[in-house]
């Protein structure tokens, strides 16, 4: 596996992310938008696929409606798994960020919390976001495309 070098700092900056640690002194308060204190797992992204690819995961999740607050590991993990499991969503352009802003990724967490017996949490999640995306436009007509 190629690592890629990648800078989370400069990446979470471009997007308006600001990053701070896990066990410092705000772990405590309730989330804000475009907050983010998995630093860890934005590194695993960006050295594993990319920073172009984390980029896109970043602003998929904070410039959609009502989802700036949700940078978890699990919704990062799981934004990140359908882009790699479905490349040609990428091509959808604009209207890939107009369908985010139809997904509630707060409640779709708490779903999938629900229901990860035996799976991650991130598993479950990334199944939920495909399954909305795929009600407007199959996923795997892109695949073909």
């Amino acid at each position: 596996m190629t690592r890629h070098p990648c800078d989370i700092h400069k990446i979470a900056d471009k997007c308006g992310v600001r990053l701070l640690d896990s066990n410092g002194p705000h772990r405590f308060d309730p989330r804000r938008p475009k907050v983010c204190f998995a630093k860890g797992t934005l590194r695993r992204i960006g050295q594993a696929n990319g920073e172009g690819h984390l980029a896109l995961v970043l602003r998929l999740i904070v410039e959609t409606e009502g989802n700036a607050g949700e940078l978890y590991r699990d919704t990062l993990q799981a934004v990140s798994a359908l882009l790699l499991a479905h490349p040609g969503i990428v091509d959808r352009g604009t209207a890939l960020f107009d369908q985010f802003d139809a997904i509630d990724l707060a409640d779709m967490r708490r779903k999938a919390k629900a229901l990860a017996k035996g799976l991650r949490v991130s598993q479950v999640m990334y199944i939920l976001i495909a399954l909305e995306l795929h009600q407007d436009r199959p996923i795997e007509a892109e695949k073909a495309a």
